[in-house]
């Protein structure tokens, strides 16, 4: 009855049209030779004569379970089950799917993650100069290096007075938020202006009068701007402006020791690069911490160009190193 029922199924006719009922019994004994459709045509056929005996299969089980149960019905005194191997899939066809899986996004950040330590340990052998140098008797990891032409260093340094400039720009207008640094704090000082005396207006302010003008820019970082931010509560900005103000006073003021310029513009350094983790990626694109990625590159260059330049000439003029000239004398033609 089983073997009439395979000849005459459309997914076995093939197979079974000249065979017998012994070959029918070898199968079953070897477990190998018997498909999961030829399994399940036996057992309905089974089914169909023996409903009471056979209500407990599932057709729908796996073909290791159909082939013992079509054994305990057909063959005497069976006691084992009959294993049905798997193919086992490769390790390496497996793993290569679950990397296709991936998003190219996150692909990208791996790799980068594996060869980025040996990338940067190529490229710090390559400094005119050792990878860390003790700066105040504290050890610093370079950020950048100078670039080298013909063998020599070339110290490209952008000008403290467009870097100021473009940092009162931010402040005013939109703040640093993701520093803690935010605008408003500026336009609570230029609205009482009146009455608290600090020259910062709203026009300064709020219509960024005349972008370039290194007065309004100093003007943004002044003291009593610092102290009228503490007295409204405002200690993050405060400190921000004390921050920048040391800074460019140690690029422009004269008359202070090395020392000194050192500290504040170590301060600086500091507080950039604690906004910046050079092992997460994708590294940043448009912002490091809020500040936009060409001035935060343009600050952190000039700050560690000007500390680099005791490696290379002792003590300088720190006045000496800008743009400022050369612009003013190319502006009077």
């Amino acid at each position: 009855m089983k073997l009439y029922a395979m000849q005459f199924f459309s997914k076995t006719v093939y197979k079974w049209k000249r065979r017998n009922t012994k070959d029918v019994k070898e199968s079953l004994q070897s477990g190998q030779s018997l498909l999961l459709p030829e399994l399940k045509v036996c057992l309905k056929t089974i089914k169909y004569m023996f409903p009471q005996e056979t209500k407990h299969i599932l057709l729908a089980s796996t073909k290791a379970v159909l082939l013992d149960h079509l054994c305990k019905l057909l063959i005497a005194n069976y006691t084992g089950g009959v294993t049905q191997t798997s193919k086992v899939q490769p390790k390496k066809g497996s793993a290569m799917r679950a990397v296709k899986a991936l998003p190219k996004e996150l692909l990208c950040a791996l790799y980068a993650e594996i060869e980025y330590p040996e990338k940067e340990k190529q490229w710090r052998a390559s400094f005119p100069f050792g990878p860390t140098d003790t700066v105040n008797n504290k050890q610093l990891r370079w950020f950048s290096y100078p670039e080298i032409r013909k063998q020599k260093p070339l110290l490209g340094i952008i000008d403290s007075h467009h870097i100021l400039t473009n940092l009162r720009t931010k402040v005013c207008k939109t703040g640093i938020v993701e520093s803690g640094i935010h605008g408003d704090a500026w336009v609570k000082v230029a609205s009482g202006n009146r009455s608290n005396k600090t020259g910062l207006n709203l026009a300064h302010v709020e219509d960024l009068i005349d972008r370039q003008r290194n007065a309004f820019a100093q003007l943004t970082f002044f003291v009593p701007v610092q102290v009228e931010m503490l007295k409204n509560g405002d200690k993050e900005e405060a400190a921000f402006c004390r921050m920048v103000r040391l800074w460019y006073r140690a690029d422009d003021e004269g008359g202070l020791s090395a020392h000194v310029r050192l500290r504040w513009r170590l301060k600086m350094r500091n507080w950039l690069l604690d906004r910046y983790d050079q092992f997460a990626f994708p590294p940043p694109a448009g912002y490091v911490g809020g500040v936009p990625i060409v001035t935060y590159e343009s600050l952190l260059t000039n700050i560690e160009r000007k500390l680099q330049m005791y490696w290379f000439t002792g003590a300088f003029n720190t006045r000496s190193l800008t743009t400022l000239d050369a612009e003013n004398f190319f502006l009077a033609f």
